[in-house]
């Protein structure tokens, strides 16, 4: 999202190594930094560090692992008594219902829950990633009760910009990088890119969109031209992956495209259409360096409707045909 590159393209995909974002592309605090608005950064996200290159073309980095909800909203308040006469653009991250921060739900939260509900045996190994989790209706209605506390302090965030600010001044986007699969129950779950484990809502709220609401595909790297456009603000759509949708101005995508590039895992990326659901996995392991080797690979096709496989050859050479156009950086396929 902050680049509008796809993991392969900006080359920002190591967990474990030290990795400058910023340093050979922009962010998308960039593009308002040399327009002159005043830039922060708010988060508790652990992968948002300074380290990382999250202080490049920032003027106010605030960042604590694990930073709650509650005061990265306050600190957001607190900034805009300082700099309520200027141009600013902030990054917020909320984190808290990524993963329970305290392991348990908070009081809040655990008031309004089942008794079966306060079960934390999940017969999971704890440090397992949520989007390897499987389907578990008690993580699921504890994940709802967060979210529903999360947005309860919300609140005071949206009623500070509805008191201060009309909507032609303001450009609000609200977005998540993926779902949780614990919360998901399907039949064949054990593709980590399916549709119901990435799917999420972006939601942007400013004075040239009224009441509009589309089911459009899109991804994650066209929030950023998205923002941009609505703001103003010139971008080469030749340097990123990502697109203005056709709600925005754009044109509508016929496909869209996801992968997941972990050293150490095989890779994995998916492909949807308005018919088909397509995923790749190679067989091989990411190196550490990120070479992709995808001289072997399995693949398969879901149809969207029944969930039923397809297995018609002309349907996956276009799939692969795809594949081989989106995953060009790093990758050896012959």
């Amino acid at each position: 999202m902050s680049t509008g590159k796809y993991v392969n393209n900006n080359s920002f995909f190591h967990p474990n190594k030290r990795q400058i974002i910023g340093q050979n592309q922009k962010m998308i605090n960039s593009y308002f930094h040399e327009e002159g608005f005043f830039t922060q950064l708010i988060t508790g996200n652990t992968g948002q560090n300074p380290s990382q290159g999250y202080c490049l073309d920032y003027d106010r980095v605030i960042y604590k692992h694990s930073l709650k909800h509650q005061d990265v909203i306050s600190e957001f308040l607190d900034s805009m008594r300082v700099f309520e006469k200027r141009n600013v653009f902030t990054w917020i991250s909320i984190f808290d219902v990524h993963h329970p921060l305290n392991k348990i739900p908070s009081f809040s939260a655990g008031s309004k829950m089942s008794i079966n509900a306060h079960d934390y045996n999940s017969g999971e190994p704890p440090e397992t990633k949520t989007t390897f989790k499987s389907f578990c209706y008690k993580t699921t209605e504890r994940h709802v009760e967060e979210i529903k506390k999360v947005d309860y302090h919300m609140k005071h965030l949206y009623d500070f910009i509805e008191m201060s600010y009309d909507d032609d001044e303001i450009l609000i986007s609200l977005v998540s990088d993926h779902a949780t699969s614990s919360t998901i129950e399907v039949q064949n779950s054990n593709h980590i890119l399916r549709k119901e484990k990435i799917n999420v809502p972006f939601m942007i709220r400013g004075g040239d969109y009224k009441n509009i609401e589309s089911s459009e595909m899109i991804e994650n790297v066209d929030i950023l031209p998205s923002i941009l456009n609505s703001c103003k603000i010139p971008i080469d759509l030749k340097t990123i992956d990502g697109r203005l949708p056709k709600e925005l101005g754009g044109k509508e995508k016929d496909f869209v495209f996801c992968e997941s590039i972990y050293p150490g895992q095989t890779y994995k990326a998916s492909i949807k259409d308005k018919n088909y659901e397509c995923f790749l996995e190679g067989v091989a392991l990411t190196k550490d360096d990120g070479i992709i080797n995808l001289k072997n690979f399995l693949m398969e096709i879901e149809c969207i409707d029944t969930g039923k496989k397809i297995n018609d050859e002309k349907v996956h050479k276009v799939f692969l045909e795809k594949f081989r156009n989106k995953i060009t950086t790093n990758a050896l396929w012959d």
